[in-house]
């Protein structure tokens, strides 16, 4: 099972992906981030190349899979207002993450699965919107159309301004290096309109959805993923 989870910097991805593999761990199943998982599968099935060379390969077929995919967020980038090295951050990540779920889809058993805390769909942010612009609604939906469907898509939500203000106290993202730093307002804003485009053509489409509210205590969190998961999966909670 491939879980992946979207939402703006500062929304807390991290604290819920944590919490969710806890939970999922709780029924019996190996639930564990992605990269783990894909290190694990490696072992298991005695692949004797490191993760970083199997992401190149797998990349490389999806490629060859997804052309037209592939083609608009390569597209994307030619007149972007970034600097170039921004463009390639964007495309090379986008990259990685395609390869690793392109291998943990080839690869995961049953009980298994991996949770990726910014996967295909959440790509779309770094691909479509920045600092210096907002994303391009029909690009944004046609991106989500010829995505490999995830079994779960977990919407993170904060509002912008809860997550400038969680934002404020850390060090700068890479994309946020040598800026202004009130370019942290409409890159957040920009992320946060782009996972709105995401989740109104996935449900469009759809895809299986839980959102959760952030703003919770942990606890409050846990009932959240609990209530989801029951309305998909009946028989994992």
């Amino acid at each position: 099972m491939i879980v992946e989870l979207m939402g703006p910097p500062g929304s807390g991805k991290s604290t819920v992906a944590e919490i969710l593999q806890s939970l999922l761990k709780e029924k019996g199943l190996q639930a564990l981030a992605a990269p783990r998982m894909g290190e694990l599968l490696l072992q298991k099935n005695r692949i004797c190349l490191s993760l970083r060379e199997v992401k190149a390969w797998q990349a490389v077929w999806f490629s060859l899979e997804h052309p037209s995919l592939v083609r608009i967020a390569l597209l994307a980038q030619r007149e972007r207002p970034i600097p170039w090295e921004h463009r390639y951050w964007g495309i090379r990540w986008f990259l990685k993450t395609a390869g690793l779920s392109r291998f943990l889809r080839r690869h995961l058993t049953t009980g298994e699965v991996a949770v990726f805390d910014e996967g295909l769909t959440h790509r779309a942010v770094t691909l479509f919107a920045s600092d210096q612009e907002s994303p391009d609604a029909d690009t944004v939906a046609h991106y989500v159309r010829l995505l490999p469907v995830p079994d779960v898509l977990i919407r993170v939500y904060a509002s912008p301004e809860l997550c400038v203000q969680r934002l404020r106290g850390r060090a700068p993202m890479l994309r946020l290096r040598n800026r202004d730093p009130e370019a942290i307002v409409p890159f957040v804003k920009h992320q946060f309109d782009t996972i709105q485009l995401i989740m109104s053509e996935a449900e469009r489409c759809g895809w299986p959805l839980i959102s959760i509210d952030n703003t919770a205590s942990l606890i409050g969190l846990e009932q959240q993923l609990r209530s989801g998961w029951s309305g998909y999966l009946h028989d994992l909670f």
